[in-house]
């Protein structure tokens, strides 16, 4: 073993007889390393008035641990790193997770890319294939009628209206868009609906849908109500006239109510039914 040491400039040398001029203690080697006092948590605090600076290693929680005044931490060595069981006296202005180049911050899960925040601020959420919802919030507190998720959007003058956009489907299959509505929690998460609104091509329309969960994305056996392109609503099926009804009766259930024409001549007729079931029209003013 080489050992020098310098009682005039109180410096120890192990493995070098020229310390650094710097160094009180300065081991050499290119075959071993420093090896500091091992012990486990328990051991590590019942130390009686730690030095500031005192490190150990801790065999409990597996890792370096130095004390810096009033506790024991892990950063000791890098004070700017983030535990892994939380952090203290942090400030927002200059304490953050993120990058500082022209770099997206990446978040993956098991190693696969899970969550990504560009540079502009776009939010990704990605991944493998699951069977599952790929976001899920929970409602913030039972009996609250706050919503589980809010989403606010602001725009000036020249902004294009709408601003918010549901798409799917878009290689093939009829249905383009969809939302849904369940009974319960664990029937959303499992992807089962009662009902639901569409986007639907060939015909472009506006799809409502109850009853029960599509079979597929060209399944339109449950559609209820539809609104087109062109703003012809259709009732229990496809629409050619501004409202048409494909299936069962149109019920007005309130006396004196009727059904508004105009006449080619710009006047305003409704059209009632009498005690004895005879349809008369009376003139009123355009609605």
């Amino acid at each position: 073993m080489l050992f020098a040491g310098s009682l005039a400039s109180a410096q120890v040398g192990i493995g070098t007889v020229t310390p650094h001029s710097s160094a009180a203690l300065d081991v050499s080697s290119t075959t071993k390393g420093l090896l500091l006092p091992r012990m486990t948590t328990l051991q590590r605090n019942a130390i009686v008035s730690p030095a500031t600076g005192l490190v150990v290693f801790d065999i409990t929680l597996n890792g370096f641990y130095g004390y810096n005044g009033s506790t024991w931490t892990q950063t000791v060595f890098s004070p700017t790193a983030w535990s892994l069981t939380g952090n203290a006296g942090t400030n927002a202005t200059t304490n953050f997770i993120g990058t500082i180049d022209n770099n997206p911050l990446v978040f993956r899960a098991g190693n696969v890319q899970a969550m990504t925040i560009a540079t502009n601020g776009q939010v990704t959420l990605s991944g493998a294939n699951i069977n599952a919802p790929r976001f899920y919030a929970s409602r913030p507190n039972a009996g609250t009628r706050h919503p589980a998720f809010y989403a606010e959007v602001s725009n000036d003058a020249t902004a294009a209206y709408p601003v918010n956009y549901i798409t799917a489907n878009i290689a093939a299959g009829r249905i383009r868009g969809n939302y849904s509505f369940a009974v319960d929690g664990a029937n959303a998460r499992a992807g089962n609906s009662i009902a639901g609104i569409s986007y639907e091509v060939s015909p472009s329309r506006m799809a409502f849908y109850a009853g029960g969960h599509p079979a597929s994305i060209n399944d339109t056996g449950l559609i209820r109500m539809s609104i087109g392109n062109t703003g012809n609503v259709g009732i229990g099926g496809e629409s050619s006239a501004k409202l048409t009804v494909g299936s069962g009766d149109v019920y007005l259930n309130t006396i004196g109510s009727g059904v508004i024409m105009k006449s080619p001549d710009g006047n305003c007729w409704k059209v009632e039914v009498s005690n004895t079931g005879a349809m008369t029209s009376v003139p009123v003013a355009c609605p």
